[in-house]
């Protein structure tokens, strides 16, 4: 009896409280989050790219510089989204803002904390090239020396998340040429691998230590493969970017994840609001 009233007052609180958050933003625009992204996340903090003065050289400023280059590429068509749910996403750059910034902070922090001159970074799952674009101009608007392995099937794939969707299919729609026009200003500096993971880890065409690795394979087993393979070469330093760590649908993957990183004595990891998060190896 006691549970049940719990149960209904709890809904009517978290109504009214909806209610409330609703009608302060409408009314009081001093009350609006000043971000509202993807999965619900919502900010009242200024965020770090705004207020910036034009031709300043901080990090936040070079990331909106970057940031706006995008957008304009994808005005004139010379970046072309391949994902449906991301060509129907409503103000898709700007719900992508924040996880965006973290994948550009995170790389320059990976490139200043280690010590080899040239920053090789891996990409496992690139998709149409979204975060890429972001990770390389990061390089680029710091001059870093760099080379990008980017690891994607490029087609269909099985993906297994047992405790939520099970097995299903997806991505057939992405094509690897496209993804190569979309980030053909730096074809010299990247290494397209295209096949499923495992097997595509073949050292083949790999580097021998890396900076920066992203992990965007939303399936629990390839997340694993990829992170045991090339854990060993991230440098001290360096950065693993796992892109879906603490999305719902993905649980099986963020607790496979959590229980290799009991294993570790090197790694420390940083869970973020944006569903991402980031593994430093520390020693």
């Amino acid at each position: 009896m006691l549970k049940q009233l719990l149960r209904k007052t709890g809904k009517f609180f978290y109504l009214a409280r909806g209610i409330k958050t609703a009608f302060r933003e409408t009314f009081i625009p001093s009350k609006r989050p000043t971000f509202d992204g993807w999965y619900g996340l919502k900010t009242y903090s200024q965020p770090p790219w705004v207020g910036h003065k034009i031709g300043d050289l901080s990090l936040e400023s070079r990331f909106y510089k970057v940031d706006c280059k995008l957008r304009e590429k994808m005005s004139n068509k010379s970046f072309t989204l391949l994902r449906a749910d991301l060509i129907k996403t409503i103000d898709l750059m700007d719900s992508l803002m924040w996880r965006n910034y973290i994948v550009f902070w995170s790389f320059v922090f990976a490139a200043k904390s280690t010590k080899s001159e040239v920053k090789n970074y891996i990409e496992a799952g690139v998709a149409d090239g979204i975060s890429a674009f972001y990770a390389i101009n990061a390089a680029e608007s710091y001059n870093y020396e760099y080379k990008a392995y980017f690891y994607d099937a490029w087609g269909e794939v099985e993906m297994n998340n047992p405790s939520t969707r099970g097995k299903e299919l997806g991505y057939e729609g992405l094509d690897l040429e496209i993804v190569k026009n979309n980030l053909s200003d730096f074809q010299d500096n990247i290494v397209f691998i295209k096949g499923k993971i495992p097997e595509t880890l073949n050292r083949e065409n790999e580097p021998e230590s890396v900076v920066w690795l992203s992990i965007d394979l939303n399936s629990e087993q390839p997340t694993i493969d990829c992170l045991e393979y090339y854990w060993g070469r991230v440098e001290i330093g360096g950065v693993v970017l796992l892109d879906d760590y603490a999305q719902p649908a993905y649980i099986d993957t963020k607790n496979a994840v959590d229980n290799w990183l009991l294993k570790q004595k090197n790694a420390l990891l940083l869970h973020l609001p944006t569903t991402q998060a980031i593994i430093i190896k520390i020693t």
